[in-house]
């Protein structure tokens, strides 16, 4: 039979349950009152009184003066100023998770990088001796050992003229140790550096590269095939299949054909109705836009 709690034990669970921990709040209530329930009949007494645990919640829908506050001040700032004027607003210091999860929540954006590194950031031990930031001999010696050395290259460095198969069974020639202008173009597909050598020229704008037989292993020149990336989507959406070079080039005429008649179809024309020249939106348009009531 569980024991009745007293008016006092009750007050005093109900003053110090949010934001003591369980085992603390039991030893505390043991010295005060003599007894304690065990930590099931604590919650389960807890529960029942309707008390609950501070997890540090901000209750937004509860309070909107901080959603106005968080609307109007968020766009333009880091999160440490937003932090930083609301502690200074309501006495709360928000955590990033918190300012993250009222943006997400309310679809408010701030605009700025973030927590990355903003441009023209200062590391706070640049031009710093280890004399002035006061780190030990011992600690120094650790530092040395991991230190990085002129020339030195991270293990997983890969050797330029390395190789590599991607999940699409294409091979990448590594050319560079580092990147140059934009992200990963220190790997190449093999096919394009093998076709740009064989034709003397570098691919232009818009170009690829493909397999006239279909087997991307297959890096002879002569079943290399370039073409444009249009000429590439009106031969797969035609689904005009091809095998072999001849083929392939075929493939490539019929497209050019296919998109010179479309461009054909939308060159301008007189208006069946009301006889002005107009530039039709579709081959088959026939009168202008203003006689078919658009």
């Amino acid at each position: 039979m569980s024991r009745r709690k007293t008016p006092e034990e009750a007050a005093w669970l109900a003053e110090r349950y949010p934001g003591t921990p369980n085992r603390e709040l039991l030893e505390g209530f043991r010295a005060e009152f003599g007894w304690a329930p065990t930590l099931f009949g604590l919650c389960s007494w807890a529960s029942d009184r309707g008390l609950r645990k501070d997890r540090g919640q901000i209750d937004w829908a509860g309070h909107p003066e901080y959603v106005g506050f968080m609307r109007s001040f968020v766009p333009g700032h880091t999160e440490r100023e937003i932090a930083d004027a609301f502690e200074r607003e309501f006495g709360i210091r928000l955590s990033d998770s918190k300012i993250g999860n009222f943006k997400a929540r309310f679809g408010v954006r701030s605009g700025t990088a973030g927590g990355r590194f903003e441009r023209g950031h200062v590391p706070t031990n640049k031009g710093k001796t280890w004399d002035e930031m006061g780190i030990p001999e011992e600690k120094r010696e650790r530092m040395r050992a991991t230190q990085f050395k002129p020339g030195n290259l991270p293990w997983t460095t890969r050797a330029v003229g390395e190789e590599r198969v991607t999940r699409d069974g294409y091979i990448e020639v590594h050319v560079a140790l580092h990147r140059s202008e934009r992200a990963n173009d220190q790997w190449v597909m093999k096919h394009r550096l093998v076709w740009e050598e064989a034709n003397g020229r570098a691919l232009r704008p818009g170009e690829m590269v493909v397999f006239a037989d279909g087997d991307k292993r297959n890096l002879d020149p002569g079943n290399l095939v370039a073409m444009t990336m249009a000429e590439h989507a009106i031969i797969v959406r035609s689904g005009i299949a091809y095998a072999d070079r001849e083929t392939c080039e075929t493939a490539i005429r019929i497209a050019r054909v296919k998109m010179a008649a479309s461009r054909a179809g939308k060159r301008p024309r007189r208006c069946a109705s009301c006889g002005e020249v107009f530039e039709p939106r579709y081959a088959r348009q026939r009168r202008c836009d203003r006689c078919l009531g658009r």
